[in-house]
């Protein structure tokens, strides 16, 4: 009998590790099929980025054209920004869980959405994008 609770025990353990490294792999290839498939011709700024919308949080695609934010995220619609309508609120370090550590983030202003939050692992190209709130 202790040799079934032990076994028990560690299924217990084991499941929720598997069941998150087959998520973390399916999250990982999709965030590549997403990336394939945007159009970085052109682009100003094309990355993979952490988004915040209202109280979604996930990982996505930005890409910035010469005048809108493309933002696919990898759950939920993609939205289409003007580039004219965002004004850069904030811009922190990224210190938060998940995905948005070790990058920038921006916290943007916009009439299409009431919360925008950006995250970025390189900052340079995106920061000439978004100008400071007057």
């Amino acid at each position: 009998m202790p040799l079934l609770a032990i076994l028990g025990s560690l299924l217990l353990v084991l499941v929720p590790v598997a069941a998150y490294l087959v998520f973390a792999r399916w999250r990982d290839r999709k965030l590549e099929q997403l990336y394939a498939a945007t159009p970085a011709a052109g682009a100003r700024a094309h990355a993979k980025c952490m988004l915040r919308f209202h109280g979604l949080e996930c990982p996505g695609i930005a890409l910035a054209t010469n005048d809108e934010l493309i933002l696919h995220p990898l759950v939920g619609r993609v939205r289409r920004i003007p580039l004219a309508h965002i004004t850069l609120r904030q811009e922190t370090p990224g210190t938060g869980p998940y995905g948005w550590w070790d990058k920038r983030i921006f916290h943007l202003e916009c009439p299409e959405e009431r919360v925008l939050v950006l995250g970025v692992a390189d900052p340079a190209p995106w920061r000439p994008l978004f100008p400071p709130r007057p």
